[in-house]
């Protein structure tokens, strides 16, 4: 995504746009609050947008670090919810696997899984989408959804609609503090209304202590973590640790805290004009290079080629 100075731009529709044979589709930009990041949720893209049948897919003209091919698939660094409100489709993600999507139906994407999806050529599909990031937004997500189960039913289709419309509206207001609260606020009841209609979730013994641990890294996260210690805090050895906390967040305690260090690590280079080095340190690396090892690892870049190409 082109960048100016650290001000990040997010591609927002303010209303649905219908995407021609080719597929092209027009894009608003609109920036960040400085606060956002205070609160831990604020929202990077959202949009409706209607691909006819034997549409090019995804349409031509998204910013950098968004489009993708079919043959490659993607991986981003926010959290994504898209409703398909007309039409049928396909989503694949590297948990879940291949899962048919069809109208009345959403979906969840999460930050760092591999994922690709498309609308069957035979019937196009009518898509509205939220991207957001943030470190309570982080905490909502991750405790009340599974990458294993990433497709849900909305029961109240029409509600969960006009979360989606109310939003664009909000989105279309003048920029200011207002229009900043109230996106925050529309961002939480989508993520509410699409949480009253997720499968239920099987309850987990020590489920309270576990999603206490889960706080701790995301808070301590720069920090070195005893986890044995952690383990007895919660009640339980290491290794029954380790397995349910994977199982309650679909990863590893250690490849948690990674992946909390990384996505940190992600906002400071396009938020900051810190190096690598400087970033390394504050996130609590030893080394730039194993950071750097580390970092291109999970996002396919280098630090330095992150920060160029947005």
């Amino acid at each position: 995504m082109e960048m100016h100075s650290t001000v990040r731009r997010h591609a927002l529709f303010d209303q649905p746009m219908k995407a021609s044979r080719s597929g092209r589709a027009p894009f608003r930009y609109l920036p960040e609050e400085p606060e956002d990041q205070v609160w831990g949720i604020f929202l990077r893209d959202s949009g409706t947008v209607e691909i006819p049948a034997g549409s090019v897919y995804p349409p031509p003209g998204h910013p950098a670090g968004y489009s993708f091919r079919w043959e490659e698939g993607r991986v981003l660094n926010e959290f994504q919810i898209l409703l398909v409100r007309k039409g049928r489709g396909v989503l694949e993600t590297r948990t879940a696997g291949r899962r048919q999507v069809r109208a009345g139906q959403a979906f969840v994407i999460f930050p760092g899984e591999w994922h690709r999806y498309r609308p069957a050529v035979a019937t196009g599909w009518t898509e509205s989408w939220i991207g957001f990031s943030g470190d309570y937004a982080a905490h909502l997500m991750r405790h009340y959804f599974r990458p294993g189960e990433p497709v849900i039913r909305a029961s109240d289709f029409d509600g969960l609609s006009r979360r989606f419309d109310a939003l664009a509206e909000v989105a279309a207001e003048r920029p200011g503090h207002r229009r900043s609260l109230r996106l925050r606020l529309a961002v939480l009841e989508l993520i509410a209304g699409l949480h009253e209609r997720r499968p239920s979730l099987p309850e987990k013994g020590g489920a309270p202590q576990l999603e206490n641990a889960r706080l701790q890294i995301l808070t301590q996260a720069h920090e070195r973590i005893d986890w044995p210690a952690l383990a007895r805090r919660c009640g339980l050895g290491y290794a029954s640790f380790r397995r349910r906390f994977k199982s309650m967040t679909g990863r590893s305690p250690l490849d948690y805290q990674i992946q909390v260090r990384l996505n940190r690590a992600a906002e400071l280079l396009r938020h900051s004009s810190k190096t690598a080095r400087e970033i390394a340190d504050q996130l609590g690396y030893a080394h730039v290079h194993f950071f750097s090892r580390q970092f291109k690892k999970r996002f396919g870049q280098s630090p330095q080629r992150y920060r160029e190409a947005r």
